[in-house]
């Protein structure tokens, strides 16, 4: 069975717009940390402005961040640990037993 070429190309249009959406707030925090707190504020937002590093500047220069970030790399890496310990266990029983709605709790842990 041949897949027609136009069909291929909305899939493909579909999954780029989707990957553009998904990226779209990325992109809004990158512009965000490179524009002043006035540009940040303005309304209507401003698309054309002037991209500075006062803010990470500003960051770097206050005392405490170095201990914020080495508390939320820790806090990230246990959250980590604990999600990846809880789905193996999680994968063992359901290798293992199964339940009446096994499809669904697994689909319920995705």
């Amino acid at each position: 069975m041949q897949v027609h070429p136009i069909r291929t190309r909305l899939y493909y249009a579909a999954l780029w717009l989707v990957a553009i959406l998904f990226f779209l707030p990325i992109l809004w925090i990158i512009l965000a940390a490179l524009k002043t707190n006035s540009d940040i504020l303005a309304y209507p937002p401003k698309w054309i402005f002037t991209p500075t590093l006062d803010n990470f500047k500003r960051i770097i220069a206050e005392k405490n961040n170095v201990s914020y970030f080495i508390n939320s790399v820790l806090i990230s890496v246990i959250s980590v640990a604990v999600a990846i310990i809880v789905s193996f266990l999680a994968a063992y029983s359901f290798s293992r037993f199964k339940p009446a709605a096994t499809d669904f709790l697994m689909f319920l842990l995705l």
